[in-house]
């Protein structure tokens, strides 16, 4: 195998986050090249050495291994195969690797779009990326303006919904879409878009989407209301969001709760019976067996 020379070296690894190299004569005492690759079971490269590369990172027998870090840092430099030793300094050069993918002069820690050239850090909206990678300008693309025509209007809610349902895969549309500023988009963005629009109250903002959809798209809008095990004669899941109501059967109210998502209903002091849930979207029923 061809002798490597120093240039090769520094040109082809030390641009390189961590690169790992062994050096070995291939003279088969033991070993050649790629009995000595075979042996330790290595998958980077093994410098047929035999212009004493090995010498340049210290002194040694052959096989030498060597750790260099992405600024050209000798890590680890030693003779025989340590294995604990050489992944010890692998993780050690990748901790405190200092990169700049890009090549664009920014530190990837610090730049704002560590995929693309952009030196000038340019950052119209001021979310945080960078021009070059942001596909939405936040200026336009915010607030309800759903679909970017710097006027909020009943088209916008209609492209919420199909986004909301997924007939719609507007990226720029979603981030507007975000109402409320959860980072979720639901039911709830509509509801207050409505009220941006319309002004009044969330239940008036709900009686004025029944009548503006149809009933499908109305129920698909819709979060579901869950309750399980159903019946039970323990503890409840409850899934939903929003205020929920719990009525016995004589509708007196036995639990009230804001729940997020989930909730378990501790049901040890409820008599058996059957219990209605009712929140401002769906209703459910269940039976309690003790």
């Amino acid at each position: 195998m061809e002798a490597p020379q120093t240039e090769y070296i520094h040109q082809n690894f030390i641009n390189e986050p961590v690169v790992v190299i062994a050096a070995g004569f291939d003279w088969n005492q033991p070993y050649s090249c790629l009995e000595w690759g075979t042996e330790f079971g290595l998958t980077y490269p093994i410098l047929d050495d035999i212009n004493n590369i090995y010498g340049l990172f210290g002194v040694g027998y052959i096989p030498h291994h060597i750790v260099l870090g992405g600024d050209g840092e000798v890590l680890y430099s030693a003779s025989g195969f340590n294995q604990t030793a050489i992944v010890t300094y692998i993780n050690q050069g990748l901790e405190n690797l200092d990169q700049d993918f890009d090549n664009d002069g920014i530190m990837d820690n610090e730049d704002n779009c560590v995929d693309g050239y952009n030196p000038n850090q340019a950052d119209t909206d001021g979310d945080l990326i960078g021009d070059i990678c942001d596909a939405c300008n936040n200026l336009i693309w915010t607030g309800g303006d759903v679909n970017g025509d710097l006027n909020i209007s009943l088209e916008d809610i209609l492209l919420l919904v199909d986004i909301i349902l997924g007939d719609n895969d507007s990226q720029c549309g979603y981030e507007a879409g975000n109402v409320n500023g959860d980072g979720v988009i639901n039911i709830l963005d509509v509801i207050g878009l409505v009220q941006r629009i319309l002004g009044g109250s969330s239940q008036q903002a709900i009686q004025f989407l029944e009548t503006l959809l149809d009933e499908s798209t109305f129920n698909k809008l819709l979060p579901k209301l869950s309750v399980y095990p159903n019946p039970s004669n323990g503890n409840v899941n409850i899934l939903g969001n929003g205020l929920i109501n719990i009525y016995d059967m004589n509708g007196r109210v036995v639990e009230q709760k804001n729940i997020n998502n989930n909730y378990l209903w501790n049901t040890s002091d409820v008599p058996s019976g059957i219990y209605f849930l009712i929140s401002d979207y769906k209703k459910a029923k269940i039976t309690i067996l003790k």
